[in-house]
């Protein structure tokens, strides 16, 4: 059908994702070759980016798609030519260590090491916790989606307070993650710990701890292990490798951009290599001013870490504002009370 000038199927991408396992892997037996071993990752990969460009734009279906056909044979590419070093030396790894690689960043679950599990109690205290949190998400949503809708479809389009709440809907996460997190830390008896999406961003007291261990942990994750981790195997300085990670970071949203707004590549590499610039920028300051850095308070730091969120978001999110209300996720019910809601928020904005 491709071959032929149409469309591929709705089974194309998901195969071709799949396929990267033991496409890869398959590779890795038959050849020692990192150049053909390059080779075959980066056609496997032209293929899979080339799925979604078929998709209509701008919808959220077509976003997810393209995450995932970059990212899945991003993290083969790494796999094949410097794989992380928690694989077996011997040999070559088998195909369930490649499957574990996968799988975990699919459903990121961890052992907790017997000295770190947590006691029933606090298992309890942050179970109630997380429900508490998700159930304020699940109502929350209606709400916010609402405003921004009824927003979104004004005459003129408030771009601010619009930018503000797609922000705090980014930085929240989802309710029916925190339960799965909930879920398998209770079921486990705390063995085990799901990684959360989003740990409280708007706590972040720098852009580093934004990027680094509160905001989208999964790609974090991922970009640590597939740039960060084999740039600094490769000599590379702690900064190159950062910067690095950064710009591939940039190139993922700008393929993104491309496919979902078809526009906005420039602007979005700016975005990620301006953040990567001010992580830089953190902690040149507080190596030379430590005494300084330590006593600003953390209401502060995370004040600032805010604005400059917010001030420089329009950059990759502004996309995603001009977008609205068709990029919007509808929530999963509808009340009465929920639309009064909205409505007295969207009456003061």
């Amino acid at each position: 059908m491709l071959l032929s000038g149409g469309q591929p199927p709705p089974w194309a991408l998901p195969v071709a994702c799949v396929g990267t396992i033991p496409a890869f892997w398959l590779t890795q037996r038959l050849t020692a070759s990192k150049v053909w071993r390059g080779a075959v990752a980066a056609g496997w990969m032209g293929m899979c980016l080339s799925l979604p460009t078929y998709l209509p734009p701008r919808t959220q279906e077509t976003m997810m798609s393209s995450v995932f056909a970059f990212i899945v044979p991003l993290k083969g590419f790494q796999m094949l030519l410097s794989p992380p070093e928690n694989l077996p030396k011997a040999a070559l790894p088998s195909v369930w260590a490649w499957l574990k690689q996968f799988a975990f960043n699919a459903f990121p679950v961890s052992e907790v090491p017997p000295g770190k599990r947590p006691p029933l109690s606090k298992i309890a205290t942050s179970t109630i916790t997380t429900v508490i949190a998700a159930a304020l998400k699940y109502y929350a949503h209606p709400i916010m989606y609402q405003v921004m809708y009824t927003l979104a479809t004004r005459d003129v389009k408030p771009v601010a307070p619009l930018t503000i709440l797609f922000t705090l809907e980014t930085m929240r996460g989802t309710w029916s993650q925190d339960l799965q997190c909930a879920a398998v830390q209770v079921l486990s008896g705390g063995r085990y710990a799901l990684q959360p999406f989003n740990d409280w961003v708007i706590l972040s007291t720098s852009v580093g701890e934004i990027w680094g261990t509160r905001y989208n942990k999964l790609i974090s994750s991922l970009l640590r292990d597939t740039v960060y981790g084999p740039c600094k195997r490769a000599g590379l300085s702690g900064s190159s490798s950062l910067l690095a990670s950064f710009a591939m970071s940039g190139v993922l949203h700008m393929y993104v951009a491309r496919v979902v707004f078809q526009k906005g590549e420039g602007q979005t590499m700016s975005f990620f290599l301006l953040h990567a610039a001010a992580i830089l920028g953190e902690r040149s300051l507080s190596n030379r001013f430590p005494k300084i850095a330590a006593k600003v308070p953390a209401i502060v730091k995370a004040a600032l870490v805010t604005c400059f969120m917010w001030a420089s978001l329009p950059l990759y999110g502004g996309l995603f504002v001009e977008a609205m209300p068709k990029m919007l996720i509808e929530p999963t019910f509808k009340a009465d009370w929920a639309d009064a809601a909205s409505a007295w928020v969207t009456s003061r904005l």
